[in-house]
């Protein structure tokens, strides 16, 4: 008795009808009326059978694999200043679009700041302008003026002095009097050179150092203002990209510390089916190969976005990433699945349907029937399809082998093929 893994139902019943009634049943003589055997009565074993052919078959494996999002759709929310939340404005769920405000800060201290460096800069730009306009008349007369009027005061002062030194050579002056006038005539003389140099300067206009140290100066304000700006706009804090908040820890009151996660925003309108493909089929996978993902009772088609590089180091497996379209927002991250990989096509193969083969002790082997009767043959098998397998050894293109009720029948066995059907091609 051959052992069997598979066994079809309908062998099974037609044996126990035979034991109930008494009579044989595939491939044993029935008995005469008066219950001897008389002459050998064979009763044909019903079958159902295909044929082999010869063509292109489309193989794929299943798998099962885990939907995971797609890491540069995932954004997680944090703060980049110290400051205290003001305001949450969104909760777990909520779709949101780029550039969408989730929290704000408390931004009194950055406008006061902000503020401040506007004034600063409007300074440095008028101290700037003022020496790139040069000197007016008016300013150049002012200063001539001023120098005019130091040398009349040190002038005079000098006259005093040379209508006083008489006096004091009788001594009828006091030398500190004289001394302290001669000091003053001094300090004239520094006012008057200092009033003569400055008109000078206003005359011939601002000098190149000073415009580039204007000009520094400018550019420093700027540099302030754009980072006060800045922290204003930092009080604001928005999603960087569409999809949906998965995670919120923001609460109003507390303090948002650069780094420290505030929320996490997700793209879930499309996924990766996450799965890993046996070593076996690495060359037969490729960027854009078919895919075929089935969770919820639901099968949705894909392709294959992302191969990792790096084969398990333990089992060899290759970590692919299939893409899947979500546009409903049904599925999420995490949720198991079944994802079917199509291979390589393979061309000029020798196709029969998947149910036709059976196992005996580890070896493949299927029922094929030549001239009305069956014959067990082993066959070595190739990749495998939904529906179909190839064979690469035992069968030839044409050969017709039992799809049911041909397990387990010794070789010679009449059979009567019944609804015989041709190897269909599956996708």
């Amino acid at each position: 008795m051959k052992r069997l893994r598979l066994v079809p139902a309908l062998a099974m019943g037609l044996a126990l009808v035979g034991l109930l009634l008494g009579v044989t049943v595939g491939c044993r003589q029935a008995p005469s009326d008066e219950g001897d055997p008389v002459a050998p009565s064979i009763t044909p074993v019903p079958v159902t059978a295909a044929t082999a052919r010869s063509g292109t078959l489309d193989p794929s494996v299943d798998l099962l694999g885990t939907l995971v999002v797609i890491p540069e759709e995932t954004a997680t929310i944090a703060s980049w200043i110290n400051q205290r939340i003001d305001q949450v404005l969104v909760v777990e769920g909520s779709e949101v679009h780029a550039s969408d405000t989730l929290v704000r800060l408390d931004s009194r201290q950055a406008e006061i700041e902000y503020s401040r460096t506007v004034a600063l800069m409007d300074q440095k730009s008028a101290a700037l302008n003022r020496l790139l306009r040069g000197s007016l008349p008016a300013e150049i007369e002012v200063a001539k003026q001023e120098a005019e009027k130091a040398k009349y005061a040190a002038d005079a002062l000098r006259l005093q002095l040379e209508a006083l030194k008489p006096l004091v050579d009788r001594k009828e002056l006091s030398p500190v009097q004289y001394t302290h006038l001669a000091a003053s005539l001094n300090s004239s003389v520094a006012a008057q050179a200092a009033a003569e140099a400055h008109a000078k300067l206003v005359e011939q206009g601002p000098v190149k150092e000073e415009i580039d140290q204007a000009r520094a100066e400018l550019a420093a304000a700027q540099a302030d203002l754009a980072a006060a700006r800045l922290n204003v706009e930092l009080c604001n804090i928005t999603s960087p990209i569409d999809g949906t908040v998965t995670r919120l820890t923001a609460r109003v009151g507390t303090l948002a510390t650069p780094g420290t996660s505030l929320a996490t925003v997700m793209n879930l309108s499309q996924l990766f089916a996450q799965v890993r493909v046996p070593s076996a089929y690495q060359s037969d996978i490729q960027i854009g190969s078919r895919v075929e993902v089935s969770v919820l009772g639901e099968s949705m088609p894909g392709k294959i976005a992302r191969i990792n590089p790096e084969a398990d180091p333990t089992t060899g497996d290759i970590e692919v990433f299939g893409l899947v379209d979500n546009p409903q927002r049904t599925l999420r991250p995490g949720f198991a699945c079944r994802v079917r990989v199509w291979l390589s096509p393979l061309k000029d193969a020798t196709i029969i349907p998947a149910v036709a083969v059976a196992d005996r002790e580890g070896t493949p082997v299927v029922t094929v029937i030549r001239d009305g009767k069956a014959y067990e043959v082993a066959v070595t098998l190739g990749r495998q399809a939904r529906a179909e397998i190839q064979v690469l050894e035992g069968l030839t293109p044409g050969d017709v082998v039992a799809t049911s009720g041909g397990y387990g029948l010794p070789d010679g066995c009449p059979v009567a093929i019944q609804n015989e059907a041709k190897s269909e091609k599956h996708p």
